[in-house]
């Protein structure tokens, strides 16, 4: 059955206020650093998720993704306004104190909706038994839901295994994580050398090399390395299954891998790969955006709009989803709807994706907003003939383009994300290579003339999308 895109449950997703939270839910915020020297964020920060994914794991809790609760962290917000916000009706907080081989945790679990403390606790121990801790406090925190909501857990008591039994290989790894979730440019070759010595002291650390793949598969997008970071991610994923199967971000990994490496991608094995990393977690939103986004490449934009709504409905704060939610509007034709959710998002967004301007720029263009369609443009283009050059295409489709094309292809790197969208936007059908930009732009309605055209044959053909689709069915 055709969605149709007005949806109204579509429709609230940002509006969290209007969303009554469900009674058996939680946000775990970050907990404060409060060590000597102030340096242990990664540590406490790491502590809080820790707790976060045994909390998941509790049936009948809803519990908000880091993605969304870390957001307030360093913010003077209300418990009140951030549960409301979160569409939850619990928060745990607490803070870390770290000092020499002790550690300090002290933790409160707090009903928002009237600021009661339902529970709070201090543990003072030695780091040797910083898996027991996390235990502890998973069981109080769970102990005290059960009590006052009914919660009950397919087992009386959550044991944390220990990951690895070299603390300092786990310390590495937690600040490791930390800096992979703020990754840039400048932090990614230092965190992949702190995650290689968390593997050199214990080898068998399965979650650091699942940790060290992920680093790797993203550091050529990053500008870090070349394409031969793949094939460490994929040796260092593969010894993270080796070690631990049923590591669902490790598949969830090996499937970006495959789609990143470009040429001919096996999109059946893509599939494959994060549909095993949903079976063994079906409530991990970053993996739900991942396979929307696979699916949104090969044109299955229902099965993708599917992925991202559910995303959202686990963490309405999830900024890129939403983004590619939104992109899902204007490919489906609902340009109007789609500058209307970009303009609900780009009022309450926490990161500035200036990428994901170049996609209103047609639909300014039609709509008459010219001088809304340069400032878009020149979020991407810095060069003005250039940017004039693609809009006076896009006012005058049936004009000769050749010469704004030869200029745009002069003033513009080939590697730009806005590349492969303005060569189909003009026409020059020829210039357009598979790739990741030109697969979530190509099903637009208004790009139906290069999808009748031997240049989208050749495109699908060379991705490796044909192959996928003569496997498994066509798109509609």
């Amino acid at each position: 059955m055709q969605r149709h895109v007005n949806d109204a449950a579509s429709e609230a997703k940002l509006d969290a206020a209007t969303v009554v939270a469900e009674q058996n839910s939680i946000a775990v915020l970050p907990f404060a650093d409060m060590s000597p020297d102030g340096d242990q964020e990664y540590f406490s920060d790491g502590i809080s998720e820790e707790l976060l994914n045994l909390l998941v794991g509790v049936d009948g809790l809803k519990v908000a993704s880091r993605t969304s609760s870390f957001a307030y962290k360093g913010e003077n917000l209300n418990l009140t306004k951030i549960a409301k916000e979160l569409q939850v009706s619990h928060v745990l907080e607490g803070s870390v104190r770290k000092a020499g081989n002790r550690v300090r945790i002290t933790a409160q679990l707090i009903d928002a909706s009237n600021d009661r403390h339902l529970w709070s606790d201090t543990f003072d121990r030695e780091l040797d038994d910083i898996f027991a801790i996390q235990s502890e406090i998973a069981n109080s925190i769970v102990d005290a839901l059960r009590d006052t909501l009914g919660i009950e857990t397919e087992d009386a008591v959550i044991t944390v295994e220990a990951a690895t039994s070299n603390l300092d290989a786990y310390d590495l790894f937690l600040k490791g994580r930390e800096m992979f979730i703020a990754r840039s440019g400048q932090n990614l070759p230092v965190s992949i050398e702190i995650v290689k010595q968390a593997v050199e002291l214990d080898p068998n650390f399965a979650r650091a090399w699942e940790l060290l793949g992920a680093l790797y598969s993203v550091a050529p997008s990053w500008g870090v390395g070349d394409a031969a970071y793949y094939e460490l991610s994929r040796q260092a994923i593969d010894r993270a299954l080796e070690l631990e199967p049923n590591l669902a971000f490790a598949y969830g990994v090996k499937s970006q891998t495959l789609r990143s490496l470009g040429g001919n991608v096996n999109w059946t094995d893509a599939m494959a790969l994060i549909n095993k990393a949903l079976e063994l977690e079906p409530k991990n939103p970053t993996m739900l955006l991942w396979r929307g986004i696979n699916y949104h490449q090969i044109g299955f934009l229902e099965q993708a709009a599917d992925d991202f709504d559910r995303c959202l409905e686990l963490d309405p704060g999830y900024e890129n989803c939403t983004n590619h939610r939104t992109m899902i509007f204007y490919n489906q034709g609902a340009a109007d709807k789609g500058l209307e959710r970009f303009d609900l998002q780009l009022a309450i967004a926490r990161v500035r994706t200036t990428h994901w301007y170049q996609y209103q720029v047609p639909d300014l263009v039609r709509n008459g907003d010219l001088r809304a369609a340069r400032l878009a443009a020149g979020s991407f283009l810095d060069d003005n003939p250039a940017i004039t050059a693609w809009i006076e295409a896009l006012l005058h489709p049936d004009e000769d383009q050749s010469e704004r094309i030869e200029l745009l292809a002069k003033r513009m790197d080939e590697s730009d994300r806005a590349a492969q969208f303005i060569w189909m936007t003009t026409g020059a059908y020829d210039r357009v290579e598979p790739g990741y930009f030109t697969y979530i732009s190509m099903w637009r309605t208004d790009l139906e003339n290069f999808r009748q055209s031997d240049d989208f044959n050749r495109v699908m053909r060379e991705g490796g999308v044909e192959d996928y689709w003569r496997a498994h069915g066509f798109p509609p």
